[in-house]
């Protein structure tokens, strides 16, 4: 067991070198299943108070584990599964967007650090409504799979600016047609119109759903993309004016990562303004 611990930490070193996540579900899957019983209250205490912390107090915690013993192992692969969650509590008391307040409803339960099959019944709501607007029988895997978080998301910010869930049945239709458009239209047509809206600037928030397909087998991926006017940092509500729209990605991934976890690594809560790159994208 100690060895196959040890090869969780190579797979989160190669994962923070790409700049990926994927190394949280596989933390959380195999440490939580198999190692969490072997570990006491007060230890699972400790490290929650580690989490809250600085990060330069966690920095300085990991140094002083020893990877070759396995207590000391299992603690550091905990903290790195915990650190997300308590490091946005600690943020979500001050944050002044909207949209981070509104999104970070979903998948925000700590039982998800201890159990990737946590249902979270809201999400899962949210999520089927979207599956009768679009008339899709996708199955819902909640808070570890793009599409279900995805879908929750739209929503969310759709209640936060229009304060309810309605939608026009013209939207209704856009929404249906739009979304399935990769099944009978061209691809390279599709991205031109996405591309053209993205670079429209816009006086208010835009919410877009995106779906991609790879193959004739549909994997694929599905993903968050709201664009809102630049705002003024004196002034939290107040759009700033002769400024470029703000564009960002909010995401989840299968078996991978939770939202918060993108949400930190993004450091969208440091900045009012900090988005994306249209033409890196």
């Amino acid at each position: 067991m100690l060895k196959e611990l040890q090869s969780i930490t190579d797979d989160i070193k190669d994962n923070l070198k790409d700049g990926s996540l994927n190394y949280q579900w596989l933390v959380r899957h195999l440490v939580f299943k198999n190692m969490l019983d072997t570990v006491s209250d007060q230890t699972i205490q400790q490290l929650i108070k580690i989490a809250e912390g600085s990060k330069e107090e966690i920095d300085k915690y990991i140094s002083t584990l020893d990877y070759n013993q396995k207590p000391d192992l299992v603690k550091y692969l905990i903290l790195t599964a915990i650190c997300s969650f308590y490091q946005i509590s600690k943020k979500k008391i001050n944050c002044q967007d909207r949209s981070l307040n509104a999104i970070m409803e979903l998948c925000f339960e700590p039982n998800l650090l201890f159990d990737i099959d946590y249902f979270e019944p809201k999400l899962n709501v949210l999520s089927n409504f979207f599956n009768v607007l679009i008339k899709s029988g996708r199955t819902n895997v909640n808070c570890y799979d793009c599409g279900t978080v995805a879908r929750g998301i739209l929503y969310q910010l759709i209640k936060e600016y229009r304060g309810n869930f309605y939608l026009t049945e013209e939207e209704i239709n856009h929404i249906y047609e739009e979304y399935l458009y990769r099944e009978t239209g061209s691809p390279s047509k599709g991205l031109q119109s996405l591309m053209a809206s993205l670079r429209t600037p816009k006086d208010k928030v835009a919410v877009y759903l995106i779906g991609l397909k790879f193959g004739n087998d549909k994997f694929g991926h599905v993903f968050v993309i709201e664009q809102r006017p630049f705002i003024d940092p004196t002034q939290a509500s107040t759009p700033a004016k002769n400024q470029p729209s703000v564009t960002r990605i909010y995401q989840s991934a299968l078996n991978s990562y939770l939202l918060v976890d993108y949400l930190l690594y993004m450091d969208y809560f440091n900045d009012l303004n900090l988005g994306i790159n249209l033409d890196t994208f």
